[in-house]
């Protein structure tokens, strides 16, 4: 299961170069659990309840100014799955409470979706969802001026899964994201892309090694000094158990790429974006 981020989670520290490097340490912790599904005429009727929190230790991608945040996400869920021969259809909403010990101040987020699910002979496994999200965030005096309270996510994405033998399990994704805020929104639109993908190898029935790598670019024609490049490799420990739980223990490899000129042009030395929450495991 890949971990995503939503948002803008980045910092601009000008160099000759335009490249910021950053190592980081994070563990994850994860339950998931199915509540309860009925069967509603052809399909399967399901509520779910995800609870995650996270630990990051430079939660800016700061070079210099590294902060740690603690995070927390309740999420509660409903879907409706109708089955067509092999593969499925489901129609859904998630909604979720997220809080950070750096943002001081809680993040609302509505999420209906719509869900194409492939499962092909072989282990190769396709998901195609698209996502509307809208969140409202607190006021508070770090991300008023900045982000405004709310605004509108949508998501286009596309997973990938292939698992040999039941064993190792390979997984790509692709997202295109578009942000909307609902204050200033002339400042605010901005179209983002995301790839990348996770393999994972059992080394004992709990345990799994996992190589995860990402590649991320956002877009904002208004604001050309967010027009950069992300790049992310990530490695690390999977402990698994019964009922959904999962605990992610990784170190990874960040690098930012802006053009020096634009960073000059409009950014001051050290200015740091604050993080919109993350996504950080979905139950469906």
């Amino acid at each position: 299961m890949v971990c995503n981020r939503i948002g803008t989670k980045f910092s601009i520290v000008p160099a000759t170069s335009g490249t910021v490097t950053i190592i980081g340490l994070a563990f994850v912790l994860i339950i998931a659990s199915s509540l309860w599904a009925m069967q509603l005429g052809p399909g399967t009727l399901d509520l779910s309840l995800t609870v995650a929190g996270a630990l990051d230790d430079n939660v800016y991608y700061s070079k210099d100014n590294t902060k740690e945040a603690a995070e927390a996400q309740v999420s509660p869920g409903i879907s409706y799955t109708l089955p067509v021969s092999s593969h499925r259809f489901s129609l859904g909403y998630q909604g979720s409470v997220i809080t950070s010990d750096q943002e001081k101040a809680n993040s609302l987020r509505q999420s209906p979706f719509g869900l194409l699910y492939f499962d092909f002979p072989g282990g190769l496994e396709l998901k195609i969802r698209d996502r509307f999200t809208q969140v409202q965030d607190e006021k508070t005096p770090e991300n008023e001026e900045i982000d405004g309270p709310d605004y509108i996510v949508n998501q286009a994405e596309t997973v990938g899964m292939f698992t040999k033998s039941g064993i190792i399990t390979a997984e790509a994704y692709y997202h295109n994201t578009i942000y909307r805020h609902e204050t200033r929104a002339q400042d605010r639109d901005s179209d983002g892309h995301e790839a990348g993908g996770e393999i994972a190898v059992p080394v004992s029935s709990l345990v799994a090694i996992l190589a995860v790598s990402q590649w991320g670019m956002e877009e904002v024609p208004e604001r050309p000094v967010r027009n950069y490049q992300t790049y992310n490799i990530t490695g690390g420990l999977r402990f698994s158990g019964p009922a959904g739980f999962d605990l992610d223990l990784t170190a990874g490899y960040h690098m930012s790429m802006i053009p020096p000129k634009k960073l000059n042009n409009h950014t001051q030395s050290g200015q740091t974006f604050p993080q919109r929450f993350s996504r950080l495991c979905e139950s469906i």
